[in-house]
């Protein structure tokens, strides 16, 4: 995927409270390290969590980037 230039997006379904399988943030952290093991730049990494998540459900104008205020 990274070889094609495949875009990535974040995503995670691990529940937001503690009970059943891994704490809540665990399984999101383990896919970024993964892909990060697999030669993903940080800085695609960041996007792929952040701008390009708000892309795609075309929220981008109003989520999904770091700016100065």
């Amino acid at each position: 995927m990274l070889q094609n230039s495949v875009p990535l997006l974040f995503g995670s379904d691990t529940p937001g409270v503690e009970g059943f399988g891994n704490p809540p943030g665990l399984n999101g952290r383990l896919e970024l390290q993964n892909w990060a093991d697999a030669g993903a730049t940080l800085s695609l990494i960041l996007r792929a969590a952040t701008l390009e998540n708000a892309k795609s459900p075309r929220l981008a104008r109003e989520l999904g980037s770091i700016e100065v205020w």
